[in-house]
């Protein structure tokens, strides 16, 4: 999946399977609906073109290195502090993960 270059994951998709997007270096943007509650270990792994994640689930489970390996500057926005601590547990150091209210997620 090197060519892909953004996700918007449809409403009614409750997980994201293990590995699912493991290496995909193109994909830049991901969007994923309040329906997932599953994010699968190394779910992005290595994407290391992504620069942004929306997470509008309140309160998925998110498995280990999920968000590991990205790009330096990629950011996660969700929508509460139970996420943001989800979020964090599953990235490493290069990432940040920033809380917002509903109307701010909505414009970025």
């Amino acid at each position: 999946c090197t060519s892909l270059a953004s996700v918007t994951i449809q409403n009614g998709v409750t997980s994201i399977e293990s590995e699912a997007f493991w290496g995909c270096t193109s994909l830049a943007s991901v969007t994923i609906p309040n329906s997932v509650t599953s994010i699968g270990s190394k779910a992005f792994y290595e994407c290391t073109g992504l620069a942004k994640v929306k997470i509008l689930s309140t309160d998925a489970t998110i498995g280990s290195s999920a968000f590991t390996a990205l790009a330096s500057n990629t950011k996660i926005y969700v929508l509460n502090d139970t996420m943001k601590t989800k979020v964090v547990a599953a990235i490493d150091g290069t990432t940040t993960v920033e809380v917002v209210t509903e109307e701010q997620m909505n414009s970025l």
